[in-house]
């Protein structure tokens, strides 16, 4: 799984106004890469499959391949036995949702072989997410976890603030509202104010928790999924959940007031594989 960092240069409306140092605590650097191993599955446990991967410390994991093993270097490296609430505290997820809050873009995604457990890191359990009366529980992964630590950051900074969130897939190369999965194929747009941005997506306003893990319920329980080999729940699109959070702060120096603009986007990628191997047919 990886994170990107990426300072927003119309983090606010002010020349000179305060901005994040949010990216020192990633080192100086803008991309960080967390490396999640998974347990076996069933299927792995009744064919016996070996370990070949393993953990060596937080920062490295090493590979086992028929003729040698390899060493590679990560910002995070969590194995098997790591839960979900572990991987939201230590990954350094919190430093991307700070930095959002004060102004700038930030991008969390997750790629990985279909069947790795990508969608579960990112979201949580799809059949407690998916119901109609959320519940939240320990599987609950990054993004309601992070819907959580935004709405509970913005209360104790007191800040004046509007949070909206959009929720679409690419499946095919098209891009679909997985909020209004009727609206059909919609197009992807340029402008010198936006930049890229879809046209037509559903914006919604999110006055509270509630309302955003709404928005990812309706999401989850629209997004594409099919049956293999490899995972009886695999996603088939890329999904990007963006959360907007436009906060108005009062310039400590002069009064003025001042608005900034930041947002956070979850990026769940479809899996990678082998034809042989998840034997996936079709679309």
């Amino acid at each position: 799984m990886s994170a990107t960092f990426r300072s927003n240069s119309a983090a606010s409306e002010r020349t000179g106004a305060p901005r994040s140092e949010a990216g020192d605590d990633f080192g100086g650097d803008n991309v960080r890469v967390a490396v999640r191993v998974r347990p076996f599955n069933d299927t792995e446990l009744r064919r016996g499959d070996a370990t070949c991967v393993d953990v060596v410390n937080t920062n490295r994991v090493q590979l086992q391949s028929k003729s040698a093993k390899k060493a590679y270097t990560f910002n995070f490296c969590a194995d098997e036995s790591t839960d979900q609430s572990t991987m939201f505290d230590v990954c350094g997820i919190k430093n991307l949702l700070e930095a959002a809050l004060d102004g700038f873009s930030a991008t969390v995604f997750a790629y990985g072989q279909t069947g790795s457990g990508k969608t579960f890191s990112m979201a949580g359990r799809e059949s407690n997410l998916c119901r109609d009366e959320y519940i939240r529980d320990d599987s609950d992964g990054l993004i309601p976890r992070s819907i959580f630590y935004l709405f509970e950051a913005l209360a104790n900074r007191h800040d004046k603030y509007t949070l909206r969130a959009t929720f679409m897939e690419i499946y095919n190369e098209q891009v679909q509202d997985l909020l209004n999965p009727t609206s059909g194929t919609l197009k992807v747009r340029w402008n010198a104010r936006q930049g890229f941005f879809v046209e037509d997506l559903i914006v919604v306003q999110c006055a509270s928790m509630d309302d955003m893990i709404a928005v990812l319920n309706e999401g989850m329980k629209n997004r594409r999924v099919a049956s293999h080999e490899l995972n009886k729940d695999s996603s088939r699109s890329h999904s990007i959940m963006t959360v907007f959070v436009e906060s108005e702060m009062i310039d400590p120096d002069d009064g003025h007031v001042f608005v900034k603009y930041g947002k956070v986007s979850f990026v769940d990628l479809a899996g990678s594989e082998r034809l042989g191997t998840s034997k996936a047919q079709g679309e």
